[in-house]
């Protein structure tokens, strides 16, 4: 064979080696082998990674055969000396390969043959000159790089391929996990309405309560059986209500509460979201749903409801017994308090000794009206039922009247009482007049009660950037941290019971809780033996324009009696026997005033029919007709035209003055009366 066909058979060979492996590790050893066997060389290797440097080259060896032992580390990188030429060169090995042993040390000479930019073939001979062109390779080995490239490029996808696919199933596996063990029932279908598929847990949901547990923990039915199976369940339980609002319009379903039913009738309350699956062309293909069972948090609320209609039930009958109770107590205490009065009027026909009975009897029957109107209080407070005005008041004229109404309390008891305001004080606070002036007295009455004989009290103010504050300071018997613990306790007195000093225990507690109810607060310090400080704080109300205090008026008994209108009529209808003597008596000192009674609304309705009263006073609680009914009727008679219509009665609460004014009276009264305070009232009413 000449030499020009056993190069072109050489160069077939190796093309039919590079068209027949598919991989690179045999095809980079088989070119090995062949182009040892055709330069008859018997010592060569196979270099990646190849690194041009300017005075050297470093590299991988991934493939050798020589005709010594020598085993190459791939990861090993190999630096020497000199150029790596970019076409095939046959030359004196000016570098052997330092430190790889003497497998190489032998060869004077060397051909490199590079494969492309990165890789190339480096073989050891023992001779100094090639039969061959050093170029007799090129051609084939630019093939090689090109096949080498598309292997790598393969492998490099292969393993890309690989990657992927293992990410797909490990995300596969956990979406399945996480689907299987979320708490929430998930299902997807069609936009007929076929379901596809369902997680574990909605299956356990909608099976039978009863059902084994290989039924009701079956996973992604996959047969036929089973998705027929999950359609079943899913039908009977009601879950595809709406679906066509979502797989036909796009609408979302968001928190949306079903009512599911079981197989076995059970139900499941779940609070449902549906959403539209759309293509990449954002056309609906079908339909996602997530529940999540909230039938525990359904009961809990049947619960609360339950409990808190049975609290209300529970707080309409405490307040209308009191209600009741305030009632029955304040008739008989309307005479005991009146005839008191009107005994105190005439004192000066009384021996002393009768005068200071009356004097306990008064203080006794005072004891238990502020209890009434305490109890009432605090149950309303606590019912949140407080009616409350708040408006921008003066504080000023709100203490002194607290001061002015607990002198007699103080003189009684040789406390003296002092103030210090500060100069210039020209501020309005928010507030209910009524309410803080409750607060007020019931502060200054216990510092005046629990005091020492000739001990003290002061009243002081100041005020901050947003509140003002009052400070009540007494000289009495001061308070222990562990009472101070108590102290807003209801009915706690703390071991003051058994003592001569009259209170409830509840005073306090309805004046923190009124404060409080006002944005203030009330706080308090105090050293036992040395006395104690109570401080109410409210919102200073900025820039007001604060009205002038009334003038007090002090008028004489005889002088409010004597401004009475002359010959007048007032009609009073009153079913209870010990009222009606009491009016009376209050009428008979009224020169000019002539009173007429009734004891039956019919009885009253016929009095008008016939008189022309200027004044009526109905009670409300009469029998067989209230005072409602008999105003309707005075009414619907025309009866009550040019005469005042007033109701009393024993219910003293905000919402029973409410009522008289939209019935149509012209004013509200409670009893027991304040003789004096009903007198100035009577004067107004029948004035001509």
């Amino acid at each position: 064979m000449s030499a020009s066909d056993q190069k072109l058979a050489t160069l077939y060979e190796m093309a039919l080696l590079m068209g027949s492996e598919t991989s690179e590790q045999p095809l980079v050893q088989k070119f090995l082998q062949c182009l040892l066997r055709h330069t008859d060389i018997s010592s060569g290797l196979f270099i990646s990674h190849l690194e041009r440097q300017a005075n050297s080259y470093s590299f991988n060896i991934c493939y050798s055969i020589t005709d010594k032992p020598f085993s190459p580390d791939p990861c090993k990188q190999i630096s020497r000396r000199g150029e790596m030429p970019l076409k095939s060169e046959f030359r004196p090995v000016e570098d052997h390969l330092q430190g790889l042993g003497p497998a190489f040390e032998c060869y004077p000479s060397e051909l490199l043959l590079p494969v492309g930019q990165t890789d190339a073939f480096i073989l050891f001979s023992t001779d100094t000159a090639l039969p061959f062109s050093d170029q007799l390779f090129t051609s084939v080995l630019d093939s090689l790089a090109t096949t080498l490239e598309r292997h790598r490029s393969h492998q490099r996808l292969k393993k890309k391929l690989q990657q992927e696919t293992s990410e797909r199933e490990r995300t596969e596996q956990m979406f399945k996990l996480v689907m299987d063990h979320v708490p929430a029932g998930v299902y997807w279908q069609n936009v007929d309405g076929t379901i596809q598929n369902a997680n574990r847990w909605l299956i356990r949901d909608l099976s039978a309560a009863g059902a084994p547990d290989t039924e009701r923990e079956s996973t992604s039915p996959s047969d036929a059986e089973n998705i027929q199976r999950l359609q079943n369940l899913i039908r009977q339980a009601q879950l595809q209500q709406d679906d066509s609002l979502v797989v036909k319009e796009g609408m979302e379903i968001r928190n949306k509460n079903y009512y599911l039913h079981r197989s076995d009738d059970s139900y499941l309350w779940v609070e449902l979201n549906k959403v539209p699956i759309r293509d990449n062309d954002q056309n609906i293909i079908g339909l996602l749903g997530t529940y999540r069972d909230i039938t525990g948090r359904k009961l809990m609320m049947e619960e609360l409801l339950h409990a808190k209609e049975n609290a209300e039930q529970a707080n309409r009958a405490k307040s209308s017994f009191l209600a009741s109770m305030s009632h029955e107590l304040r008739t008989p205490l309307n005479a005991i308090q009146g005839y008191t009065q009107l005994m105190e009027m005439d004192k000066a026909d009384l021996i002393e000794e009768h005068v200071e009975g009356l004097q306990e009897i008064r203080k006794a029957s005072d004891h238990l009206l502020q209890l009434i109107d305490e109890i009432l209080d605090l149950s309303k407070i606590e019912a949140g039922h407080i009616d409350l005005k708040i408006e921008p008041i003066n504080p000023i004229p709100v203490i002194q009247d607290a001061l002015t109404l607990n002198k007699h309390l103080a003189d009684r008891q040789g406390v003296s009482i002092s103030t210090r305001f500060p100069n210039n004080l020209d501020l309005s606070v928010m507030g209910d007049s009524r309410r803080v002036k409750q607060i007020l007295l019931n502060l200054v009455s216990n510092a005046i009660k629990y005091n020492h004989d000739d001990g003290t009290v002061e009243l002081s103010m100041d005020q901050t950037g947003t509140e003002f504050r009052v400070h009540v300071s007494d000289t009495g018997y001061g308070l222990s941290q562990e009472q101070l613990g108590q102290l807003f306790q209801p009915f706690e007195r703390l071991g003051m019971e058994s003592s001569t000093r009259q209170g409830t225990g509840i005073g306090l507690v309805i004046s923190q809780k009124l404060a409080e109810a006002m944005h203030g607060t009330i706080e308090v310090s105090s050293q036992p033996g040395k006395g104690s400080i109570f401080t109410l704080s409210l919102p200073i109300a900025g820039e007001h324009q604060l009205p002038q205090p009334m003038q007090s008026l002090e008028l004489s008994v005889a002088e409010i009696i004597s401004r009475g209108g002359e010959k007048t009529t007032t009609l009073y209808v009153e079913d209870n026997n010990a009222n009606r003597m009491l009016v009376k008596k209050i009428f008979s000192k009224r020169e000019g005033d002539r009173l007429l009674t009734a004891t039956t609304p019919e009885e009253g309705l016929e009095i008008l029919r016939h008189e022309t009263p200027d004044l009526v006073i109905l009670d409300i609680n009469l029998p067989g007709m209230s005072g409602y009914d008999l105003l309707r009727h005075i009414r619907t008679e025309g009866l009550h035209i040019n005469r005042k219509l007033i109701a009393l009665s024993a219910n003293s609460g905000p919402e029973d003055i409410r009522q008289a004014e939209v019935a149509g009276f012209d004013a509200y009264l409670t009893k027991p009366l304040n003789i004096p305070e009903f007198n100035r009232q009577l004067n107004h009413w029948l004035e001509k």
